[in-house]
């Protein structure tokens, strides 16, 4: 984390902003995306919703300790 605190306040959000997509990307492909196939296994489905779940929430709190002391 010392080399992101040398980082300008745009280029943190930027990097926030990054990882806030990823998380994203993580809930659509490991939360919804399995609810729209064709073929249906219940465990499957929920390794796949286990992990979406952990990777989205492990992004979402990288994204907000990058710009935790930027001022909006």
């Amino acid at each position: 984390m010392n080399n992101i605190q040398k980082l300008s306040v745009g280029q943190r959000k930027s990097l926030s902003t990054i990882f806030g997509n990823v998380a994203v990307a993580w809930f659509v492909s490991g939360i919804i995306a399995p609810l729209f196939n064709e073929y249906f296994d219940f465990y499957n489905f929920i390794v796949k919703l286990i992990v979406g779940i952990l990777f989205t929430i492990g992004f979402s709190i990288i994204s907000l300790l990058i710009v935790k002391k930027v001022k909006v």
